[in-house]
């Protein structure tokens, strides 16, 4: 209570950094041009399976982790088509939408608190309600899930985002450092190049998060040494939960560790805000404050007043969570298809050093102006998208694909499945960066084949500061450094987030100014 009483007094006072622009009007989904009557649901293509418990071993497969020609939803579309309905336990319908206009069709219907109750989300909502903390932002539902958003949507608007690529260039440089460090003990090879990211990753979104710059490789500082173990750990057991709702029955090891990692973290966040109360403490009393400074997004959240200190620290572990696991999943698919073309690699690295000339670190105006690293961005995350499949559990009845769909219906949006076919991109297991510049292609691809970030108005809350990350990577990293690999592909596992099954070696070499 002393915490939370000393913080108020605090923020009451810190108003001048309260100054905010407007955040940027939502995306809505264009209207269907389809004009004929459409059918009853009755019609839908699919398989009601057996009472009560439909067709639940098809449906048990979603949990299996297998992607691509393996996973179940390239077996559902195998057998049925491009709009598919499936009955499962308790006779509720799922639909599967195969096509990128049903899908386009699924967010116009996703009503005014947008939901995705399945899975992951009932299980950690679950575990929360069991420790009596606060719902995750990610996992909210209707009105919760709208209050969370609303409170902390002005935190990732591009001004405030920008103001925070030079901690990220700084992060960066220290992986690079580490990068030589290691290689120069193996011939130049890094054996598990993943291992380097996430520590990366975490030492960016800590800043993110928390406003705190920690040392990764070399922190002598108790709490942040303490901080690195409990959020890894808290990454690595939330992977390994189980998205059915058994925990309160039979508490795996997993989730003890779980829950282990989450109340540490929750402390050692308290502790690190404690900190910042002494120094904003100190800025009033001198009459400073900076706006342009890197800020973390919960002291922000907590300087808004509008999210109750300990909901602004589930918001923060949670974010923390989701922001490390996308980004290192994410920039390690990218640096190893990069490592398979060195050519790319060439052209990439004479774009960078055209934008950027002598400057040592890229601005945020200088990230905008790189199209290639844009593209490579969004080629990786159409070959390996975070997830399969964006689900929503429409709120309204809709049309989708010619058939009416009646509102509580969830709806799968197979779209790591549509990124793969040769039905909408040439050649769609090459990496081809190039096939995002509008300026080469006569047919624009359409907008709802890839939606790695989702759509509206529960589009992924850090979006642009992962791009930010990524950019800056990129962009250091290349000029500075050829890379390559000896491995031909890659096994792939979906859990949380899409993830390699074993280490990715990757080879630099300074590169040649």
């Amino acid at each position: 209570m002393a915490f939370l009483m000393k913080y108020s007094n605090v923020l009451g006072r810190f108003n001048t950094i309260q100054r905010l622009i407007t955040a940027s009007k939502s995306t809505t989904a264009i209207p269907s041009s389809d004009d004929q009557a459409p059918r009853p649901f009755s019609d839908m293509p699919g398989d009601s399976g057996w009472p009560f418990i439909g067709v639940v071993g098809m449906l048990a497969k979603l949990i299996n982790g297998k992607v691509g020609k393996e996973s179940v939803f390239h077996e559902i579309h195998t057998k049925h088509g491009s709009i598919v309905k499936l009955k499962s336990v308790g006779n509720q319908w799922l639909v599967f939408a195969n096509e990128p206009d049903a899908v386009q069709e699924m967010f116009k219907a996703e009503g005014k608190y947008p939901s995705r109750n399945y899975y992951y989300e009932s299980t950690i909502n679950n575990i929360h309600k069991m420790n009596n903390w606060p719902s995750p932002m990610v996992f909210a539902h209707e009105e919760d899930w709208k209050r969370i958003r609303s409170a902390t949507s002005k935190q990732v608007i591009p001004r405030r985002v920008g103001n925070l690529t030079p901690p990220v260039c700084d992060a960066t440089d220290d992986l690079l450092n580490q990068m030589t460090k290691m290689s120069s003990e193996n011939n130049g090879r890094i054996e598990d190049v993943m291992h380097l990211i996430t520590k990366w990753a975490f030492q960016n979104t800590a800043c993110f998060v928390f406003g705190e710059n920690i040392d990764v490789y070399n922190t002598t500082d108790p709490i942040h040494q303490e901080f690195i173990v409990a959020g890894l750990e808290f990454i690595k057991q939330i992977s390994l939960l189980k998205p059915l709702p058994i925990y309160d029955y039979f508490p795996s090891l997993a989730y003890r560790k779980f829950i282990q990692a989450t109340r540490r973290m929750r402390e050692l966040g308290k502790q690190i805000m404690e900190k910042k109360v002494v120094a904003l403490s100190e800025d009033i009393a001198r009459g400073v404050v900076d706006e342009t400074r890197a800020v973390g997004i919960l002291e922000q959240w907590l300087i808004e007043g509008k999210l109750e200190p300990e909901d602004a620290l589930t918001q923060a572990c949670d974010f923390l969570s989701a922001g490390l696991d996308t980004t290192k999943n994410s920039s390690t698919f990218l640096l190893y298809e990069l490592a398979k073309q060195p050519a790319l690699q060439d052209q990439l690295c004479a774009e960078i050093r055209t934008v950027l000339g002598d400057k040592v670190n890229p601005s945020w105006v200088d990230l905008q102006n790189i199209p290639l690293v844009r593209y490579c961005l969004k080629e990786t995350l159409r070959m390996y998208p975070a997830i399969q499949s964006n689900i929503r559990q429409i709120q309204l009845d809709g049309v989708i694909s010619g058939y009416e769909v009646p509102a509580g219906t969830m709806v799968f949006a197979t779209n790591a499945l549509m990124s793969r076919s040769t039905d909408y991109f040439d050649e769609p297991d090459k990496f081809i960066p190039e096939r995002w510049n509008k300026k080469n292609k006569e047919d624009s691809i359409h907008p709802f084949i890839s939606l790695p970030f989702g759509f509206g108005q529960r589009a992924c809350y850090g979006r642009r500061l992962a791009e930010l990350e990524i950019y800056v990577l990129l962009t250091k990293l290349i000029p500075r450094f050829t890379l390559s690999t000896d491995q031909d592909s890659i096994a792939l596992f979906q859990g949380t987030g899409l993830r390699p099954t074993k280490p990715i070696p990757i080879t630099i070499k300074e590169r040649s100014l």
